[in-house]
């Protein structure tokens, strides 16, 4: 059998041993495009830096919450109304608000959709973690809220019903 080398086809095409020189294109195609390997390592840089960006900020968010449910328990008033009680409500949300845009520019950034999809991932699931964080504390407080006016309720009924029944007995 008889086995044909490139070399020996380039030989026999070009009538010598000698070889064509390759175009630079054909040396493009040919090599590791290294272009693609630095594109790939700063697409990296940039995803990593989006991501450690806003776990930083949503970081930063989740203190402020549990700074705030922590604050508002200690000076939750006597009739069960925090102070600040409104503010916290749409504080979230308009932190949650802010983080989002901000972070939507920068992972707009990305070029690669495949980045771009996994870091909203990873992101939205922390952020998701933030909100149903948020609306326990809310379930939480409204419920607590809920059991002192009732407690409230039951009480000055009690209140009444010993006052008529103290004004029925003083009648006999």
């Amino acid at each position: 059998t008889i086995v044909a080398t490139d070399a020996s086809w380039q030989s026999a095409l070009y009538g010598s041993s000698e070889q064509p020189t390759k175009t630079e294109q054909q040396q493009d195609e040919e090599s590791p495009n290294k272009s693609d390997d630095v594109d790939d390592e700063y697409e990296d840089q940039k995803e990593q830096s989006v991501l450690a960006w806003a776990m930083d900020q949503l970081r930063a968010v989740q203190r402020r919450q549990e700074d705030y449910w922590l604050h508002d328990e200690n000076e939750n008033t006597g009739n069960g109304h925090s102070n600040n009680q409104q503010g916290q409500e749409s504080d979230f949300g308009s932190l949650a608000s802010n983080f989002l845009e901000e972070f939507f520019i920068r992972h707009k950034q990305i070029k690669d959709a495949h980045r771009q999809r996994r870091l909203v991932e990873q992101v939205g699931s922390e952020l998701r973690n933030l909100y149903n964080q948020h609306l326990e504390w809310l379930r939480n407080h409204y419920g607590q809220e809920y059991e002192q006016i009732l407690d409230q309720q039951a009480s000055t009924a009690q209140d009444d019903n010993e006052k008529n029944n103290s004004a029925v007995e003083q009648q006999l």
